[in-house]
This record gives structure tokens, C-alpha cells and sequence, in this order.
């Protein structure tokens, strides 16, 4: 009987995909030791068609495929056996085998069609000529779903397996209607509009929030299908200023952040508010006043006690503030150029490149708040 080693090249592939690799060790076993054509099991078509369903991309399983017939072949040089093409031969046939229900599976469940609409749409605005009608009806439209966990909270393979839960939680909301493309720690979503009103998507991002802890960060457009690129390319750069502001995580719309947005753009304004507060930033008491007065509403007594510093010595820090900006923090045209030039300074300061979504093109976006 032909022995078959536990394969630590196989265990580093992670428990989602390594069950696909010993299941070819088994099933190439089998061919071997019996001499005879090896059935392949149902259950490895209905898995397969699970991790369709899934979005396991297809490359991973095919790799997890061929590192485990790697081994097989591995163990039979070793073996100096005399009838060695003929076993090689056989094996050949069960990786076959396994290939043709594997791609089956996909096929059937259109995991790539749908990755490839949902590209299309994302990168072009329009639908490739396989979606059929329908799909990018001008009367059509999507909530477009930006989603983007914090860095470095999770590895690659618990975010593969976070965003397959939160897709399927959408998916039962949507009828099994989701478009998507994902990276590590970020997504997209396009779920059409007939499915939820605004009402029943505030509560699927609640869910989604709840679902992944107090990690994620969604923003949420309504476009049509020409409008879906720039839509979407909009959604994660508010992704990114919301994250650089300090923003906890959780829903952001699009007017809660359209000041913020538009002041943290690049051009010579943006630089001219930077600039403003650099005799501020040479001294750190200044700067942190003026940023804890203006977290509590420009309250004197709640910003004092949180800086832990008398009133009155709060108020002498904000006169000098006043003074070396030239700016009078007591007056409301003053007061909001120094909250603008303090928001620039941290985006800047913090944001960091975009959640990458490099296929969209930029172009006037459509939002919605509905």
C-alpha cells in the first residue's frame, strides 16, 4: 500500500483550501493501490460548488490540487517502483479528473461570470456582452458599497474568510443577486436597488458592522450603471478620509464627510491651510488645545478639564493661537479656517494610499443618501 506522508507544504496552504489538496492525496492513493479507475467521490463536486459559492478563487484550489499530486509523485520516485509510468499514467487520470469537477463546479455556479460583470461594471460602466439584457439598463441602478477594515487587523486568510460571510449575509437579503470585487481588506459591492430600500440597507450595514466587530468601515452611494466606477472610486476615498480623521469605525455617508472631503483635496488651498497652522505645530500644547477645543464644540470648561489645565490657562493658549495665525479663534470665519487647516493636517499627516482598488477610473461621481 502506497504511504502518503502528512505534507506541511500542504498545511501552509490554510484550512480552507488544504482539505482540497488531501483530498487529491486520497483519492490518487486510492488509484494507485487498487490499479483500477478511481470514482471521484459526490461529495468533492458538492464542496467544490460550496467554494464556488464562496468566492474561493479558483487559482487557490487548483494550487492546493497540483501541490498534493506533487507529493504523490514525490512518494512514487521514491519508491523505485518498476511499473512507474504505468502509476504515473494513472495519476495523470485522477488529477484529471479532479480538475474537470472542480471546473464544472465554477462553471456551474458562475463564481467567474459574476467576478467578471462585477469588474466590468466597476472598472467600465458598462456590462460585458455575456451579462445579457438588463443589466445595464439606464433605469437600472445599484447601491454601490464600499467596505475597508482597518489594516493589519486581520491576515489574509481571516479575511478571506470574514468577507465570505458578510457576502453570504448579503446575499440573503439580495436574493443571491451580489456583485463583488474584494482585496485584502477592502471590497466593493453592488447590490441592485429593487432589493432594499433605504430603510432595509441601513439595517444589512448595521448586520454587516455587527457581524465583522468594530473593525469595518462602509460608505454607501446610489448610482446608475454608467455612473458605478466613479461612484465607487468616491466611496473609498471617503473610506480613506474618514479613516484619517480618526473616525470610528462604522457607516459614513456622503454628507456626513462632504466638508471634510472637499477640503482635504490636493491643490494650493489645500497647501495654504496646511501652512497655516505651522507656528501652531512648533509648539505641542498649542496644537493639542486647539484640537481638544474643538473636539468638544469649542466648550472652554469640558476642553480645560480634558487637557487638565485651568480655563484661563486654556484661554491664553488660544490667544496665542489667534496671535501666530492671525486668525481670531473667537469669531466664526476665524474659528473655521483653523478647523480646516487642523483637518488638513491630519489627513495629510495620516492618510494613507487609498484601499486599493486600482482598475477604477476616476470620473464624476453620483452619491446618494436616500
Amino acid at each position: 500500500m502506497l504511504h502518503l506522508p502528512a505534507s506541511s507544504r500542504v498545511e501552509l496552504l490554510g484550512a480552507e483550501v488544504s482539505e482540497v489538496a488531501f483530498a487529491c492525496l486520497e483519492l490518487a492513493a486510492e488509484a494507485l493501490d487498487a490499479r483500477t479507475q478511481s470514482q471521484m467521490p459526490p461529495i468533492l463536486a458538492v464542496a467544490a460548488g460550496q467554494w464556488a459559492r464562496d468566492e474561493v478563487p479558483l487559482k487557490v484550489l487548483l494550487r492546493a490540487m497540483h501541490e498534493g499530486m506533487k507529493i504523490v509523485l514525490e512518494v512514487l520516485a521514491g519508491t523505485g517502483a518498476a511499473d512507474l509510468p504505468m502509476l504515473t499514467q494513472r495519476l495523470l487520470d485522477v488529477l484529471g479528473q479532479v480538475t474537470d469537477t472542480i471546473g464544472q463546479a465554477y462553471r456551474d455556479n458562475g463564481l467567474c461570470a459574476s467576478r467578471s460583470l462585477a469588474e466590468s461594471l466597476l472598472r467600465d460602466g458598462k456590462a460585458p456582452a455575456f451579462a445579457g439584457a438588463g443589466v445595464d439598463d439606464p433605469e437600472v441602478s445599484y447601491w454601490v458599497v464600499a467596505l475597508g477594515f482597518e489594516p493589519g487587523t486581520d491576515s489574509a486568510l481571516r479575511w478571506r474568510t470574514q468577507w465570505r460571510r458578510l457576502r453570504s449575509l448579503v446575499a440573503r437579503e439580495c436574493d443571491g443577486e451580489v456583485l463583488s470585487w474584494e482585496q485584502t481588506e477592502t471590497a466593493t459591492m453592488l447590490l441592485p436597488r429593487r432589493h432594499l430600500d433605504p430603510v432595509r440597507l441601513d439595517r444589512l450595514v448595521a448586520r454587516l458592522v455587527g457581524t465583522a466587530g468594530a473593525t469595518l468601515s462602509v460608505v454607501v452611494g446610489a448610482s446608475a450603471v454608467p455612473q458605478i466606477p466613479a461612484t465607487a472610486a468616491l466611496g473609498h476615498e471617503l473610506l480613506v478620509v474618514a479613516r484619517a480623521l480618526g473616525r470610528p469605525p462604522g457607516l459614513h455617508r456622503f454628507a456626513q464627510l462632504a466638508v471634510e472631503y472637499q477640503i482635504t483635496r490636493p491643490g494650493p488651498a489645500r497647501d495654504v491651510l496646511a501652512a497655516l497652522l505651522d507656528a501652531v505645530a512648533e509648539k505641542p500644547d498649542l496644537l493639542r488645545s486647539l484640537e481638544v477645543y474643538l473636539a468638544t464644540g469649542c466648550n472652554r470648561q469640558r476642553a480645560a478639564r480634558r487637557l487638565h489645565v485651568h480655563a484661563n490657562t486654556l484661554d491664553n493658549r488660544l490667544r496665542r493661537i489667534s496671535e501666530v495665525t492671525g486668525r481670531d479663534i473667537h469669531r466664526s470665519r476665524g474659528l473655521f479656517e483653523l478647523h480646516a487647516a487642523l483637518l488638513v493636517r491630519q489627513y495629510v499627516a495620516h492618510a494613507s494610499a487609498p484601499y486599493p482598488l486600482g482598475f477604477l477610473p476616476q470620473g464624476k461621481a453620483h452619491t446618494s443618501d436616500e
